[in-house]
């Protein structure tokens, strides 16, 4: 099911634009009140400040809110569809079409798989008044046979690659997310995550 571009722009942009921009405000809120202490900190001349340089004391604040940037951008975006309840998400499986397989192309994909949850063509036969909470990406090994399944999620939470074995010669990898269009084949949340180990561990080689 193909949704118009004007449709995704008013029901699903829009509002994450919402939502983001109070996400900031309160980042700017947070900063100011970090800013506040960090003042207090220097007055009361603390032990902690004292044994560190000027550049040092600068390049920590920096790291501190940098990281508290990244860290509620990544709760903001990951929660903006699952509150709005409007969520898209890629509907498909790769044993009815190679497409949807790991060789993934979005552009192509959005035509042919991108569907909107709130349908009621796409939630559980005993569930008609079900919400969507995201998108669901699962992949399926049959002894050497790889399937991939993706589809909107209406129960559970956010996972990634989470391991559940099924019958003999079964094995299956959930992952899923709380975004619009994030059962593609790269995970936001995962790449947040990998970004906050890399900064963390260039702090602490300084």
């Amino acid at each position: 099911m193909y949704i118009p571009e004007y449709r995704k722009f008013s029901t699903v942009v829009v509002y994450e634009f919402y939502v983001v921009s109070i996400c900031w405000n309160v980042l700017i809120e947070t900063a100011s009140n970090l800013f506040y202490i960090w003042q207090r900190m220097v007055n009361r001349k603390s032990d902690l400040l004292l044994n560190m340089t000027v550049a040092k004391q600068s390049r920590m604040f920096s790291f501190i809110l940098g990281l508290l940037s990244v860290v509620l951008m990544s709760v903001c975006v990951d929660g903006s569809d699952a509150n709005g309840k409007t969520i898209f998400c890629f509907h498909c499986n790769s044993v009815i079409d190679e497409d949807c397989g790991d060789s993934f192309e979005i552009e192509k994909a959005r035509k042919k798989y991108l569907v909107n949850c709130s349908d009621q063509l796409y939630k559980p036969p005993h569930l008609p008044n079900v919400q969507p909470v995201g998108c669901r990406k699962v992949d399926q090994y049959i002894l050497d046979t790889k399937r991939v399944i993706r589809q909107c999620a209406f129960y559970g939470e956010n996972v990634t690659d989470l391991k559940r074995p099924g019958n003999k010669g079964v094995v299956s990898y959930h992952t899923q997310c709380a975004q619009s269009e994030c059962n593609k084949a790269v995970s936001l949340h995962s790449a947040f995550t990998t970004l906050i180990t890399i900064a963390v561990a260039i702090f602490m080689r300084h």
